[in-house]
């Protein structure tokens, strides 16, 4: 845990910089993955703002309407203080998601193309980003008696580093994407079913952690975290999609779906 790099009588938060450096990372993945298809860098540069933009609007107001509604009602000018912390990443997959897919529409662009270049930029990128969860001490897991538990400063006992656990997951349904992509050939009709991949798997991931997690996650919904029952909706979407795109008839990759 390294909550922050302290400099003379500045402290810079771990947290954001290591988001900063992902995103970055994934910036430059993206493009390069971009190369390999009939995509326009132009088009790709403004949806990765759209996409940076609504996620982290997303993630912001899923926490304040959800987590800490009570809090916020009664001070305001909270909700902007975001150095202080205070974000959902569903709230902001689902708000990028729809925002750049009406993006795309806007562009008459191929969605499905666009979402399975995405696929594993947004896999890895997620595994590195949950590093800066586990820097900042948030979303941890429960207690255990396991060798690898960690020991959090502020937190009693060991407890299980669910924050890792998910970067070597995502990490791994990473590879295995770059894989199904050259052995399979997902990309050749631009179907979706890379990215559909990518969000069963994760789904499946992110129940598993949410089952060992012990930070506070929001009021309970019929025993389970709202997490984990987003995660089964997208679980059950994506298992959908991927069997009814996988029926369509080869398009090519610049028909518009």
């Amino acid at each position: 845990m390294f909550p922050f790099i302290e400099f003379q009588n500045f402290k810079i938060s771990v947290y954001f910089v290591t988001l900063a450096i992902v995103y970055c990372i994934g910036i430059q993945y993206y493009f390069y993955r971009l190369k390999k298809f009939p995509l326009k860098p132009s088009i790709a540069a403004d949806l990765l703002f759209v996409l940076m933009v609504f996620g982290f609007i997303g993630a912001r107001l899923f926490y304040v309407l959800y987590q800490e509604p009570e809090f916020y009602v009664q001070n305001l000018k909270q909700i902007f203080y975001v150095w202080n912390g205070g974000f959902v990443y569903y709230g902001g997959f689902l708000a990028s998601v729809f925002a750049g897919i009406l993006f795309l529409k806007l562009k008459k662009q191929n969605i499905f193309l666009w979402l399975d270049v995405s696929a594993p930029v947004a896999a890895l990128s997620y595994g590195l980003g949950r590093l800066a969860c586990f820097f900042n001490g948030c979303c941890y897991g429960a207690e255990t008696d396991v060798f690898w538990g960690f020991k959090f400063p502020h937190l009693h006992g060991l407890r299980h580093p669910t924050q890792l656990y998910a970067v070597v997951y995502e990490i791994g349904v990473w590879l295995l994407l770059l894989l199904l992509e050259k052995k399979l050939n997902f990309m050749k009709a631009g179907k979706g079913a890379l990215f559909f991949t990518w969000l069963l798997l994760h789904g499946v991931g992110r129940i598993v952690m949410e089952t060992l997690r012990d930070d506070s996650r929001g009021e309970l919904i019929f025993g389970f975290t709202i997490s984990t029952w987003i995660s089964l909706i997208l679980i059950i979407l994506s298992a959908t999609l991927l069997k009814l795109r996988c029926q369509v008839p080869h398009s090519g990759h610049t028909a518009s779906p």
